[in-house]
């Protein structure tokens, strides 16, 4: 599944300096509350991709289904989850940017202190 931010939000330069910030303030608790959320949307997108391509794997099995009525079912229940964890995918894409500049805009204070 290709995502519109290409790299994790803990490869974000912003993020990794936030880290940084909070961890050299002594802000351990935030530093690992900021940790819990990118590693679960991280998670979330791995997940996500996971699913894709197991329904891709689907797929080729329905192309070698040889009851076309079942063939046909399947392959509508199938085009349904696909348009569902697409929708899924453009939301957590979403939630990472949200979190990416709510994240960023609450560092700079902290950036400007250190």
């Amino acid at each position: 599944m290709e995502t519109a931010m290409q790299t994790t939000l803990r490869e974000q330069a912003d993020i990794k300096e936030l880290f940084q910030v909070l961890e050299s303030s002594g802000m351990t608790k935030e530093r690992q509350n900021v940790g819990n959320l990118v590693n679960y949307l991280e998670n979330m997108e791995t997940q996500l991709g996971q699913v894709v391509h197991e329904l891709k794997e689907v797929q080729g099995q329905i192309s070698q289904m040889q009851n076309k009525g079942i063939k046909s079912a399947v392959a509508h229940i199938v085009e349904q989850a696909e348009n569902r964890v697409q929708s899924m995918g453009r939301q957590l894409d979403t939630v990472k940017k949200t979190c990416y500049v709510r994240l960023k805009r609450q560092s700079q204070p902290l950036t400007q202190t250190v």
